[in-house]
């Protein structure tokens, strides 16, 4: 059973953007049992989703740890909430439905789905690619692009998510 020793990312580590604990084993599905909602996504209230403030959000900070740590499951069920309060059809709403796209991708990837990866991975670079909203903290084509090279085998690992540096008020 893959374990949280498996999801060490495979480039230099990032920071860690949230105290949250890490789960101890990532979900495959199919292949291990569903997490519990709490080890899945632990979090109080609704997420609350500001773009213009995209650092406060603990549950979109928490999806980029999932990611960062290859718990691409965990890292979608993390953005979930952001997406739904940020609204589905607002220009954040489709930056975050495309990382949810892409961490979907990376799932499928690891499971050896390559053609459902694959046709994820371009419907969450479309998103990423056409928004003209705010970038909520990361470059999402480069990102997107990325992620694409690795499910189509010209990368050796998936890429780390790093967030710009702002100047918290």
């Amino acid at each position: 059973m893959p374990d949280a020793r498996d999801a060490a990312p495979a480039e230099d580590a990032p920071p860690r953007y949230t105290c949250r604990p890490l789960p101890l084993a990532r979900h495959l599905p199919g292949r291990t049992p569903r997490p519990r909602a709490p080890e899945a996504a632990p979090r109080g209230a609704a997420a609350s989703f500001d773009p213009a403030a995209w650092w406060s959000c603990e549950d979109f900070l928490h999806g980029v740890d999932l990611w960062n740590r290859r718990f691409f499951w965990e890292a979608h069920e993390a953005w979930e909430a952001p997406w739904r309060e940020a609204g589905r059809d607002t220009e954040v709403g489709r930056v975050l439905q495309g990382l949810i796209l892409l961490a979907a991708a990376a799932l499928k990837h690891e499971l050896g789905a390559g053609g459902p990866a694959r046709r994820l991975a371009v419907r969450g670079a479309r998103l990423l690619r056409e928004a003209r909203a705010p970038r909520i903290g990361f470059d999402g084509p480069a990102l997107a692009s990325a992620t694409r090279a690795w499910i189509e085998g010209a990368r050796a690992a998936p890429p780390v998510l790093r967030l710009a540096a702002v100047e918290r008020p």
